[in-house]
């Protein structure tokens, strides 16, 4: 088991390294081919899109990572039909009332999306997480910026660029992801045990959605789009603090669920103990170097992203407790103890949208990024605390009664 989480975890670091450098590419190339504008409306719409994407989801990632241990991927099938079910009936709904074209033109990304998350579920269970990663996150990306460069030069120079270019990048991922799992695509058994355990699970994700991009849609609104694409650059900076527990997480999860089955309880709780410090000193030591060089990666794309330093520095303060607390919520969820989730997720996305509606009118992007660092200490001390009281754990105090 160790030896399989320490591959995994490698795998996710080199993943999510590559991914992050190559958006980073992606991004700077949009920009300086198409312009802020039209970088920033993209990215209003996908931040939508994204959100209303975790409907079609139901869920069913956690599902998938939560029953795989028990039946080996026995209701993959069925799963992936109620997805794309799904996806169709909230792309039609969302065509109907969206009213921007963009918007309406980018509905098909919500299959696309959702369907990549119930397959980033898979790899995980299956422990190919590098899998994933090389077909997401190097080849994918790399065809969504080829095809990007093409369109522009054949003469698409507006947001249709990266919505064509995002669809087709994203199917033939989608393309391979179904080729090297063919295996687990058989008859349709349905499981009613699946559906219940990942319903109250979505209503999480759709709160945690609501969390991390309510603040780039509300700026949308609230502003223009133009200061949406300096945002979303400043934000996926200030995100490497925690990068390395979103790296953690994509190999834990599955563990957890495997573990939790197995009655390996205090060997878990030990597990975490551990990795949360040790998560804690690494995010530390990427936040001091985000806060020093922060302002040179933002005048890399161009003088008017030097305004989003301070949208950097208060969203990394967030993420450095994000990762400094360790996978909290992860645990109650893949120990089954998704009521708490549920609550406090909900909590969390009331709170990130009034500290939204009141700041941004006054601060602007900085504000947005004031009410995300606010939220996010919230959730992840919530979270802290209710591990601590349901586990009998404290990685940072050491005592008798806990495994350390």
């Amino acid at each position: 088991m160790k030896n399989e989480l320490k591959k995994d975890i490698l795998e996710s670091f080199s993943g999510y390294l590559m991914l992050g450098l190559i958006t980073l590419l992606f991004n700077f190339i949009s920009i300086r081919l198409l312009g802020s504008e039209v970088f920033g409306r993209f990215n209003y719409g996908f931040n939508i899109i994204a959100f209303i994407m975790t409907f079609a989801g139901v869920g069913l990632k956690s599902g998938i990572m939560y029953f795989f241990p028990k039946n080996e991927g026995k209701y993959i099938s069925f799963a992936f039909l109620f997805n794309f079910i799904a996806s169709i009936i909230i792309a039609v709904i969302t065509y109907i009332f969206a009213d921007d074209i963009y918007l309406k033109r980018m509905v098909p990304l919500i299959w696309i999306l959702s369907a990549q998350q119930l397959f980033l579920g898979i790899y995980s269970s299956r422990s190919r997480i590098k899998t994933y990663f090389n077909i997401q996150a190097i080849l994918g990306q790399f065809i969504t910026i080829g095809v990007t460069v093409l369109l522009y030069y054949i003469g698409f120079r507006d947001t249709n660029n990266l919505i064509y270019a995002s669809f087709i990048a994203g199917f033939i991922c989608l393309g391979l992801h179904l080729i090297v799992n063919k295996d687990l695509f058989n008859r349709v058994i349905t499981s009613k045990t699946l559906i219940i355990f990942s319903l109250p699970t979505l209503f999480s994700e759709v709160m945690f959605q609501i969390m991390s991009r309510i603040d780039a849609v509300m700026i949308g609104h609230m502003t223009d789009k133009t200061q949406v694409g300096i945002y979303i650059v400043a934000a996926q900076i200030a995100t490497s603090t925690s990068v390395v527990l979103l790296i953690f997480n994509t190999a834990f999860a599955p563990k957890i669920s495997y573990m939790y089955h197995n009655g390996q309880l205090e060997e878990l709780k030990t597990l975490y103990c551990k990795a949360t410090r040790i998560l804690g000193l690494f995010s530390f030591i990427t936040f001091i170097l985000i806060i020093i060089f922060g302002h040179l990666v933002l005048k890399f794309y161009g003088p008017e992203y030097e305004i989003g330093y301070r949208v950097v520095v208060y969203r990394a303060i967030g993420q450095f407790i994000n990762a400094g607390v360790g996978s909290v919520w992860l645990m109650l969820r893949m120990t089954g103890k998704t009521k708490y989730q549920v609550y406090g997720t909900m909590a969390g996305a009331v709170f990130n949208i009034i500290l939204n509606y009141i700041l941004i009118p006054i601060y602007g992007i900085t504000g947005a990024a004031i009410a995300s660092m606010v939220v996010t200490i919230f959730m992840n001390l919530l979270g802290f605390i209710l591990v601590i009281k349901i586990f009998k754990i404290n990685p940072y105090i050491k005592n008798k009664k806990q495994i350390n």
